[in-house]
């Protein structure tokens, strides 16, 4: 039955502490869609303060750079970064981990 999640054996540890999360590292994808390791294409949606919502979506659409249908990305820019920067993962010394 798939509708069924079993679980074979129980965590027999403490219960883990969660800390605030952290920013460890920063990715972008420049306009040649090459991955930089750094914020330099990182941008920022700040909705209005009078939550009054009137985009015009075809404002700007002249100016876009399209992913080529042809480019099967996935995750690879993300799974490229965390191989660049696998030394900011890893776990605290006296994690047990």
């Amino acid at each position: 039955d798939q509708s069924v999640f079993e679980v074979n054996k129980a965590w027999a540890g403490y219960f883990p502490i969660f800390r605030r999360p952290t920013i460890v590292g920063y990715w972008s994808v420049d306009e040649n869609r090459s991955v930089r390791h750094d914020s330099s294409r990182l941008q920022y949606y700040s909705p209005p303060r009078d939550f009054q919502v009137e985009f015009d979506l075809n404002q700007g659409i002249e100016a876009v750079k399209r992913k080529p249908e042809n480019r099967d990305e996935r995750l690879n820019h993300i799974l490229e970064w965390i191989k660049y920067n696998r030394d900011l993962l890893k776990p605290y010394p006296n994690s047990g981990r």
